[in-house]
C-alpha cells in the first residue's frame, strides 16, 4: 500500500515561478481588477 502523497504535493502548480495555487488566484484576480479599472477609466475619458 502506498503512503498518502502530502498537501504540498496537491498544492503544487506546475509553473516554474509559481508555486502555490493561492499566488495564481491573487494574480488572475488582480489583472481582472487591472482591466474592469482601465475599461471604467476609458468609458469616463472617451463617452
Amino acid at each position: 500500500m502506498k503512503p498518502p502523497e502530502s498537501a504540498s504535493t496537491d498544492e503544487a502548480t506546475g509553473l516554474p515561478r509559481i508555486r502555490e495555487w493561492r499566488t495564481v488566484y491573487w494574480i488572475v484576480f488582480g489583472i481582472f481588477v487591472l482591466w474592469v479599472s482601465l475599461l471604467t477609466w476609458l468609458t469616463v475619458a472617451y463617452s
